[in-house]
């Protein structure tokens, strides 16, 4: 990776750590609308993050999902204490299977010579 490229990732990093901590400060429930795509992104960050970056992007993860399972549990059921309990299930899950995440292996070619006759 060239440095303008590393410098790229880590702007990319910096963004989505500011839209995730705006989303999960709004009044009006944005994260209800990004956690779709935001989730998603912190895992793909916590896959090139070391060990304790990986727990960062993992607490991210998980306060967003809590934030829209509590919202999305209290607007099906109206009852604060299910929709605490079920947010609090999906943050805690999401935040495991994010600080587990590990990169992905790089694929090796084998390289291959052939002789003609």
């Amino acid at each position: 990776m060239t440095p303008a490229q590393a410098g790229l990732v880590i702007l990319g990093k910096v963004l989505l750590v500011a839209a995730t901590l705006l989303c999960l400060s709004s009044i009006g429930g944005a994260m209800l609308f990004a956690f779709p795509v935001l989730v998603p992104l912190h895992w793909l960050a916590a896959r090139s993050a070391p060990s304790i970056g990986r727990l960062g992007w993992a607490f991210l993860a998980g306060a967003s999902l809590f934030e829209a399972g509590w919202m999305l549990t209290y607007i099906a059921t109206e009852r604060a204490a299910v929709s605490v309990a079920v947010g609090g299930l999906l943050g805690l899950a999401g935040a495991m299977v994010i600080a587990r995440s590990r990169p992905s292996a790089p694929v090796l070619v084998a390289q291959t010579r052939t002789h003609s006759p």
